[in-house]
């Protein structure tokens, strides 16, 4: 009698996959975020519904870019993009400049 699990193949990559269905979760998160967010923003200012509409339509493109990896970037999403330039060394180093021949 064989064992019916011997025949089974199974995946190298588990850890990847697991990672990736997270990311897929948090790229649905950040997109229902900024809906979320802007219902709540509407109660506030009260937009005509042709702006609120265009507003949403906006936010959204802005999820999609967010979540999207260009292939220029090694893989990593634009949204990790965006924080490392924001947490980029804001240090301001001095020039020198020599002046050559006095006189």
């Amino acid at each position: 009698m064989s064992n019916k699990y011997q025949q089974m193949k199974i995946q190298k990559n588990i850890k990847q996959e697991v990672r990736l269905k997270a990311f897929y979760f948090l790229d649905l998160a950040l997109i229902l975020g900024l809906f979320g967010g802007m219902f709540y923003f509407q109660e506030l200012i009260q937009l005509p519904i042709g702006h609120f509409i265009l507003v949403e339509c906006l936010l959204f493109a802005l999820g999609i870019f967010l979540c999207a990896k260009p292939s220029s970037n090694g893989g990593h999403r634009n949204l990790y993009t965006l924080y490392c330039l924001l947490k980029m060394d804001r240090t301001t180093y001095g020039v020198q400049s020599y002046k050559r021949g006095a006189n």
